[in-house]
């Protein structure tokens, strides 16, 4: 590695490196850059709101969410006057909940004690709920054009490849290696576009297999490319292995509405869902599911029959949620009184999501909801997919 650093040294003088990246990523994304909404208007509000939902979430995932969110809280003021349960509805199905919630009161600090005008230096970022390192660089660069890198997993894997280190981004020394090739970067030319430049750079060419180096416009001074080592730089990581969950949900009717069951707990608190337990028995066996949902929530069903199976992923839990249908016998037990239980399994204790799936406890209460306003709840990933379901089987023209 020692042999290396030098050959580049060699090559590239102090800052030369930089200023040739610099003029030639520039060059690249005035042609290439990826059109995003929150890139077609100068406002760092758009550029905070985007931060907040990017974060484990791909781009392509969060352009429609972004759009939606911004036609209903334009300004920082308008998200601050907004209620909790509204800002959640326009999240649903986005995930890491938490997210919004910190968004929302990063708002409120914003008016409160910023005049409305999302801060420009890094203390005031710092201060803001959910703002860490990284979300505060990334504003700083992006939104104020100040000379911050943004060092995420795709600006790791480029720059890794362009000065051909093989030491492990995870580790300090690998980092602080990559941090300083950026940074020099970005001294040399204007933050906010070398900052996109380089995301769009690893989102589109760099990628982290079969990359496109003919296209790629700092091809000409990668080292990695040099060395042909661009498929073994970055070192691959050997992923987790997946954990599969099972889980059982009842969608239960009366006339035009539905029972549903508000969430308590920490992480999706406020959110709706179907009752939903760990399903414990074979697979669409409505006996077990009907079993567990009773003794968990102390709810009775009867006519209990299968409706649909779902898949659904949270980091690394592969889950499947079995659909049954049937009708409510008697009333809930009120949350206090229900004998919900902590999930045993460690696959899903693991993620502390699981903490309170399928624990009745943490349901603050049940209420029958109508069926034609389900869209306007703040609904769980998997609640959301559910009412798709139905809607799907409606617009077949079938009922349950």
């Amino acid at each position: 590695m020692a042999r290396m650093t030098t050959k580049v040294a060699r090559k590239h003088p102090a800052g030369a490196r930089g200023v040739e990246a610099a003029h030639a990523l520039a060059g690249w994304y005035a042609l290439h850059a990826r059109d995003l909404p929150w890139r077609r208007a100068a406002e760092p509000y758009f550029v905070l709101v985007s931060e907040f939902m990017l974060q484990q979430t791909t781009v392509e995932t969060v352009a429609p969410y972004f759009a939606r969110f911004i036609a209903a809280f334009p300004t920082v003021r308008a998200l601050a006057d907004a209620e909790a349960a509204a800002v959640l509805a326009l999240w649903s199905g986005l995930g890491y909940y938490r997210r919004a919630r910190s968004l929302h009161e990063a708002a409120r600090v914003i008016v409160r004690d910023h005049s409305g005008r999302v801060p420009d230096d890094a203390a005031g970022l710092r201060s803001l709920p959910g703002v860490g390192p990284y979300t505060a660089s990334a504003l700083l660069a992006i939104a104020f054009g100040r000379p911050e890198l943004a060092l995420d997993g795709n600006l790791k894997r480029v720059l890794a490849r362009l000065i051909g280190s093989r030491v492990d981004p995870a580790t300090k020394r690998g980092e602080d290696l990559l941090r300083a090739a950026g940074e020099e970067i970005v001294r040399a030319g204007d933050p906010s576009t070398v900052n996109q430049a380089l995301m769009d750079l690893g989102a589109t060419l760099c990628a982290p297999r079969a990359p496109r180096c003919l296209l790629c416009p700092l091809s000409g001074i990668c080292e990695a490319r040099r060395l042909g080592a661009v498929t073994e730089i970055p070192a691959a990581k050997k992923r987790p292995d997946s954990l599969p969950v099972a889980l059982a949900a009842v969608v239960a009717r009366r006339g035009e509405k539905l029972l549903m069951r508000r969430r308590g707990g920490e992480l999706m608190a406020g959110m709706w869902e179907f009752p939903m337990v760990a399903a414990d028995g074979p697979p669409g066996d409505p006996r077990a599911a009907l079993a567990e949902i009773e003794r968990v929530h102390r709810i009775g069903f009867s006519e209990l029959r299968a409706f649909a199976s779902l898949r659904h992923n949270i980091t690394r839990h592969r889950i499947r949620v079995d659909v049954f249908e049937g009708r409510m016998r008697g009333r809930p037990a009120p949350a206090g009184e229900a004998r919900g239980r902590r999930v045993a399994d460690p696959g899903r204790a693991r993620h502390p999501a699981f903490a309170d799936l399928t624990d009745a406890a943490s349901a603050a209460e049940f209420r029958w909801q109508p069926e034609a306003k389900l869209a306007d709840l703040p609904l769980t990933g998997i609640a959301r997919k559910i009412v798709r379901a139905l809607q799907g089987r409606a617009a077949k023209g079938e009922r349950g």
